[in-house]
């Protein structure tokens, strides 16, 4: 049984996800060759490549805010141990 029996049994809606990772906008010959290396040949196995590590930037403050975000040191905190 080859790869046709399998796509005889895949609902229509399916077929397009396992067609190769070249047939998406934007990703030629040359891209197609590092995302096949990286994810596989097939679209859907660019589903299964999921992300390990987020890094938010969305908070990025200027630099000139970045003095208000510095850790307290002892010289901000009052001679009796409390905040001023």
């Amino acid at each position: 049984r080859g790869p046709e029996a399998h796509t005889a049994m895949r609902p229509q809606s399916l077929i397009p996800l396992f067609a190769q990772v070249t047939s998406l906008p934007g990703i030629g010959p040359r891209l197609g060759k590092l995302v096949e290396k990286l994810v596989g040949p097939l679209v859907v196995d660019m589903l299964w490549h999921l992300p390990f590590g987020v890094t938010d930037r969305r908070n990025a403050p200027e630099v000139a805010a970045a003095y208000m975000l510095r850790p307290f040191s002892s010289r901000t905190w009052g001679k009796d141990g409390r905040s001023p």
